[in-house]
């Protein structure tokens, strides 16, 4: 097609109010081949052009070609729209053109688009910061591309817009140390549009803070604080106390504070604070620090204690006495006692009494008696009266440290108060006695008794002594006569710190060797008595067999024991057999068995571990191998027990095969177990023998003394002392001063065998009756001398000088010539002696 056709566009803005543009469309058409002749260069026609949805409608009207030059635009119409812009000031258009000729081409058209120049509408904000800030305000600058007539500032994307003015603007009123969002929002002053700026963030400055982490002081001194931000602005300082319901109480106040640190003299408010912690030694207490900005305290709080100094309780005197007249009198004073009895009392005056101080109240009084391992606690309410308190009488002697202090409502103690106090050693009377029947079932007894009085010695004085020694009996069942009989043949020696009353009686009472008797022993010293109660059995022979074949050991041969169809032995005491006591295992094995709830003790198990009390036991020697700490290789039972106190637990081991061994902890030197020691001697009794059994066994037997025994232990290995073996091969015989071989002790002499020698004809006797006395026998006899001995003896009467014709019935004896060892041993049994040395 030789014809173009096309629409242009220009426009004209109306301005930032008006928000639009003047769009003028132009529509025109060419000839590209020739000039526009056509068949008719004339005619009527009609075009229209429609604009962002704006349209002329057709516009009719009479043509002219005229002969249009080849390649030119003709202009077919032209019209002028107003088009609004967007709201931000953009818009894009489109348009198009119509023409209609009735001739050729008849018709043409054409359409185009356009983007029209936007239209300033909004400021840019081109600066927004925060210059500057306080406890409570900020400072910003902001800058536009366009004037604007208005500024408007939102805290925290709120949706209140408060208005300010200028390029630099301030916002007061705010929170201290508090994080804020702000955004402006600007309007344009032409167009009349608000501009909003994006959130930027702001922290007002913190208040003064304490910086303390935590505050102590002591109760009348000052109170030292530290502060941070102290230069955003000046504090109140408020101090408080908590009360003892809970409750906190304002103590003081202080204005106007602006310092890195302030030392805050609180002495004067000593009492106040004494006064909310009596029973205490420390005391709650906080700070408050803090401004008053708009209206508004803004604050901050530290807490910590406030402690108690200098307050412990005063105390500074007591008293004490032995309050027994009995111990009094014989020692002679009340500031000194003896062991075992006697009334210690301890006394406070209320003169003396303990006085709290800074608003405590006193509690009580705590006594301790103390010397070595003994100590004795009381724990006494405080009174405002006159305390006594009577503690009783110390088992031990020794020198006591009797120390006393005060304790308040806070657990304060005053100084401890020392004073000492000497108890000399006394023991009650110790007394032992038998009485034992001649040959052991006989009517005929003797007496032993032994009795030991403790001296008192007090510098050098012995204060005590025996008052009374007596018995009384009666037949077993019935009771004892009212009366005592004095015991008054004693002999007094010494040992140690011990007067020994010793009665050696060998003919004492005649008693029924049927009956038993019940005795009553009574001692008597200065301070007290004591009393034993032994027994003088029924008369048992050593050894009865009866007509029933049963033999009894020691056992008394009444109905029961004579008829007693079960046992053909009966015996008293225990049966020993290889060196161990029958009866004894059994009872041990059945007490300790684990069928009675004992406990097994493992392979490898350590029996320092073992101190729970119960029973246990090893059933296997191989097991026995394996322990830890274990004194046997054989199977065993084992007994742990209480010992002396819960802390000195004991073991005991009692081996299947009759040995034993025993051992305890040690709680307070060494901590751990003592080693094992063997629990039996060689005739399997116990050794373990308390050390006053020792001692009375060794008062008994005092150096000098022999023992006589069947066995070959030295009685130092039980007992103590040194004993040496005595009299080996020998009889002893008593001491008799009138003949030269007896007259005193440890002489030795005689000799198992007599050697005699004579010749033939050196005896010659004649040997008969005197007198015709068939009841008598004499004999005369002559030396080589020929001296003539006469001899009678007649019921045992000596006559001498019988002439020999009175000798009757004579037979004539004659000796010869002989060397002969004639024994002298009388019938013997023998036995261990022993001699105490030392």
């Amino acid at each position: 097609m030789p014809y173009e056709a096309r629409v242009i566009q220009s426009h004209t803005s109306n301005g930032s109010v008006a928000n639009s543009s003047n769009v003028t469309v132009t529509f025109q058409i060419r000839r590209t081949d020739y000039a526009m002749i056509g068949y008719n260069y004339q005619g009527n026609a009609y075009w229209r052009i429609n604009c962002d949805g704006q349209s002329t409608g057709n516009k009719y009207f009479t043509f002219d070609w005229g002969y249009h030059p080849q390649n030119q635009w003709w202009t077919v119409g032209s019209h002028t729209f107003t088009i609004a812009h967007n709201g931000d000031g953009s818009k894009h258009i489109g348009f198009d053109g119509y023409y209609y000729t009735g001739i050729s081409p008849s018709d043409l058209g054409a359409s185009g688009s356009a983007t029209l120049t936007k239209i300033p509408r909004y400021a840019n904000i081109t600066s927004f910061k925060n210059t500057a800030t306080t406890v409570n305000s900020a400072t910003f600058y902001w800058t536009a591309d366009s004037k604007c007539d208005v500024l408007q500032y939102s805290l925290n994307d709120g949706s209140t817009w408060s208005n300010a003015s200028g390029s630099t603007f301030s916002i007061s009123g705010l929170s201290p140390g508090t994080n804020y969002n702000i955004k402006i929002r600007v309007r344009r002053t032409d167009s009349g549009l608000y501009t909003t700026s994006n959130s930027i963030s702001f922290t007002t400055k913190s208040i003064a803070r304490i910086s303390n982490s935590s505050l102590s002081m002591n109760i009348g001194g000052s109170l030292s604080l530290s502060f941070s931000n102290y230069g955003n602005n000046k504090s109140f300082l408020r101090f408080y106390a908590q009360k003892t319901d809970g409750n906190w109480q304002q103590i003081a106040t202080v204005s106007n504070i602006q310092a890195a640190s302030y030392s805050w003299n609180l002495s004067g408010y000593s009492s106040t604070l004494y006064s909310l912690c009596p029973n205490s030694n420390s005391l709650k207490i906080k700070v408050i620090c803090g401004v008053s900005l708009n209206g508004k305290e803004y604050t901050n709080t530290v807490s910590g204690t406030a402690k108690v100094t200098n307050s412990n309780p005063t105390f500074t005197n007591f008293t004490f006495q032995n309050t027994d007249n009995k111990t009094v009198n014989i020692i002679g004073n009340t500031q000194n006692m003896i062991s075992l009895f006697g009334n210690l009392r301890v006394a406070i005056a209320s003169a003396n009494k303990a006085v709290a101080k800074n608003s405590a109240t006193m509690k009580y009084y705590n006594i301790v008696i103390s010397s070595g391992n003994t100590i004795i606690s009381k724990k006494i309410n405080y009174s405002l009266s006159d305390i006594n308190v009577d503690i009783g009488s110390l088992q031990s002697s020794g020198t006591y440290t009797i120390r006393i202090d005060a304790v308040d409502s806070r657990g304060n103690a005053s100084t401890v108060v020392s004073k000492t106090l000497v108890v000399y050693p006394y023991h009650t009377p110790a007394i032992s006695a038998s009485i034992d029947r001649l040959n052991g079932f006989e009517a005929e007894t003797a007496l032993k008794v032994t009795t030991l009085i403790s001296k008192i010695n007090i510098a050098g004085s012995n204060k005590n002594g025996i008052q009374t020694l007596q018995y009384r009996y009666a037949e077993s069942g019935k009771p004892f006569p009212e009366t005592y009989t004095q015991l008054n043949n004693y002999t007094t020696s010494e040992s140690g710190e011990d007067f020994v009353i010793a009665i050696n009686e060998p003919q004492f009472l005649t008693l029924d060797i049927n009956k038993t008797y019940v005795f009553e022993f009574k001692v008597s010293d200065k301070v007290t008595s004591y009393t034993i109660t032994p027994n003088a059995n029924q008369g048992v022979s050593a050894m009865n067999i009866m007509d029933n074949g049963n033999i009894l050991m020691g056992v008394t041969p009444d109905e029961r024991n004579v008829k007693d169809t079960k046992a053909n032995l009966l015996v008293q005491k225990d049966i020993k057999a290889k060196n161990r006591y029958v009866m004894e295992q059994i009872d041990k094995r059945s007490s300790l068995d684990a069928s009675d709830g004992g406990i097994e003790i493992p392979e490898g198990a350590d029996l320092n571990n073992y101190k729970t009390v119960g029973n246990y036991y090893c059933p296997l020697n191989t097991t026995a191998k394996t322990l830890k700490n274990c004194p046997t290789g054989y199977a065993f039972t084992m007994e742990v027990r209480k010992g002396t106190g819960d802390n000195y637990p004991q073991q005991v081991i009692y081996e299947y095969i009759g040995g034993g061994f025993e051992r305890y902890f040690d709680h307070v030197d060494s901590k751990s177990w003592k080693p094992w020691g063997s629990r039996w001697n060689s005739n399997n009794r116990f050794s373990v023998i308390s050390n006053a059994v020792k001692s009375l066994y060794l008062l008994m037997h005092p150096v000098g003394s022999i023992v006589m025994t069947t066995s070959n232990s030295n009685p130092g290995d039980t007992f103590g002392g040194t004993w040496q073996a005595w009299g080996a091969g020998r009889v002893p015989v008593g001491v008799d001063t009138n003949q030269i071989e007896f007259n005193s002790s440890n002489k030795t002499g005689g000799s198992k065998t007599v050697s005699h020698h004579h010749t033939r004809g050196s005896l010659v006797a004649n040997i008969g009756a005197v007198d015709n006395d068939t009841t008598s026998i004499g004999y005369d006899a002559t030396n080589k001398g020929g001296v003539l001995y006469d001899y009678a003896f007649s019921h045992g009467n000596l006559k001498t000088n019988i002439p020999a014709n009175r000798v009757n019935h004579a037979t004539t004896v004659s000796g010869s010539t002989a060397d002969t060892q004639v024994t002298n041993l009388q019938p013997y049994v023998t036995c261990y002696m022993w001699r105490r040395t030392a």
